[in-house]
């Protein structure tokens, strides 16, 4: 779609190598299963036509990304990581997010009106089960950590794209917490 005031979602892979990029390939087959998983579920999928989607591919010179409780260390375009060992956390240094910052203004513009309503999904090529969401530019910019005023930042999801769970994952980070600017909420027992 190409609507003027719509919601941007840029997707993004990391870990992904020029084999992976090609049309038809991993990369393009994951982000439309992102969005496929996005779109399939309300109020998403009645107002398709009010989001702009782009893929935009770059190419890491490893395959996959960091596992930080295995250890393992890729050279990955962004700098997405997992941490592994059971825990779920997935997100990218600080460089990866400057680059992920700077890859997306060039591609909506800068202006903080599009900026601002604009979701970057980072695909992470693992098979880790992983995900998060951040908002740096609020971060960053604004000089806050109030979830509350997050409705007015831009928010980076990193999810593990080939995760038996990424249809879940995206639902979750994208729809959830980057677009509705929900909190988690845990039932813990008792």
């Amino acid at each position: 779609a190409s609507c003027a005031n719509a919601v941007n979602i840029v997707i993004l892979g990391d870990g992904y190598q020029k084999k992976d990029l090609l049309k038809g390939g991993k990369f393009e087959r994951s982000a439309r299963s992102a969005m496929d998983s996005f779109f399939g579920i309300e109020p998403y999928k009645t107002f398709k036509d009010r989001f702009n989607v782009y893929m935009v591919a770059y190419e890491s010179t490893d395959e996959g990304v960091d596992i930080k409780a295995s250890s393992v260390n890729k050279n990955t375009y962004f700098n997405t990581y997992c941490q592994g060992g059971g825990n779920t956390a997935a997100y990218a240094d600080d460089s990866g997010v400057e680059r992920i910052m700077t890859v997306v203004k060039n591609t909506v513009g800068s202006s903080d009106a599009q900026y601002y309503r604009t979701i970057a999904i980072v695909l992470a090529n693992t098979s880790e089960q992983a995900g998060s969401c951040g908002y740096p530019y609020r971060e960053k910019y604004n000089n806050t950590s109030t979830l509350g005023e997050a409705w007015a930042s831009f928010s980076i999801c990193v999810l593990a794209a080939n995760s038996t769970g990424t249809n879940g994952l995206v639902k979750h980070e994208a729809g959830g917490h980057a677009f509705g600017r929900l909190a988690d909420e845990y039932y813990s027992g008792g």
